[in-house]
């Protein structure tokens, strides 16, 4: 993200500040903004939840987004000689999966627009992967994208709520040092070195020890306490 682009997000995150509105509230709109679907699917989405009354039709906005010239295809251009991505080892099937929440996206239809989400999930060295639709990204939702044969019937309560013990394991986040040599984990921001400024580090969650590792380049940097409340079970699966 650069040029206009760039400078429009910061403004809208000056302002919000500006208007009495919480650091972390102005990260998590200003992300929204930034990371939000594009297109006049996406708009004509938008419009409806806000309950606009007239609200135009999809290609009526797909005339008015050409007529501005935002329909072409933008390419972002990647710096060549960046920091090294870390690369982590999977041998065996099952020792690694990776799995990523894509969305929103939209579908036009005969009854208008709909918005889901989807699930991916590779197994990295087994070649397999799975994907799973849904309406939105709760957590209820992921849950439910799991193996066949598996029931989260015992973790729903007489009032219907949802509650998964945490198992023995580890799991392990790249993240991307800024330049105050912090990083963003679990929503919260931990600093690890200023000298590790703009580098990718593995941050690896192990759930037995309550405790998350920050590695760099395969080297232990740093660890911190990760409180997790009530008893740690066998894995599930």
């Amino acid at each position: 993200m650069s040029g206009r682009n760039d400078y429009e997000i910061r403004y809208k995150a000056i302002q919000l500040h500006q208007g009495g509105i919480g650091f972390n509230d102005v990260l998590r709109r200003v992300r929204r903004a930034a990371f939000a679907g594009i297109g006049a699917e996406t708009i004509h989405f938008e419009l409806q939840r806000r309950g606009l009354r007239r609200l135009p039709a999809i290609s009526t906005i797909e005339k008015i987004l050409a007529r501005a010239g935002k329909t072409n295809k933008v390419k972002g251009q990647r710096l060549a000689g960046g920091p090294p991505y870390p690369h982590i080892r999977a041998r065996r099937m099952g020792d690694l999966q990776q799995t990523d929440l894509v969305g929103p996206r939209y579908l036009r239809g005969s009854r208008g627009v709909t918005r889901f989400y989807s699930i991916h999930t590779i197994d990295v060295a087994g070649q397999t992967a799975s994907v799973s639709q849904f309406p939105d990204k709760r957590t209820i939702s992921l849950c439910r994208h799991l193996p066949d044969g598996f029931s989260l019937d015992p973790y729903i309560d007489a009032r219907g709520h949802l509650t998964i013990p945490i198992a023995k394991g580890r799991v392990s986040f790249v993240r991307k040092v800024d330049a105050h040599g912090c990083i963003e984990f679990n929503g919260a921001e931990y600093f690890i070195r200023r000298k590790l400024e703009r580098q990718y580090v593995v941050a690896t969650l192990s759930t037995h020890h309550r405790r998350v590792f920050i590695r760099h380049e395969g080297k232990l940097v740093k660890s911190f306490p990760f409180p997790i409340p009530g008893p740690i079970i066998k894995p599930l699966l």
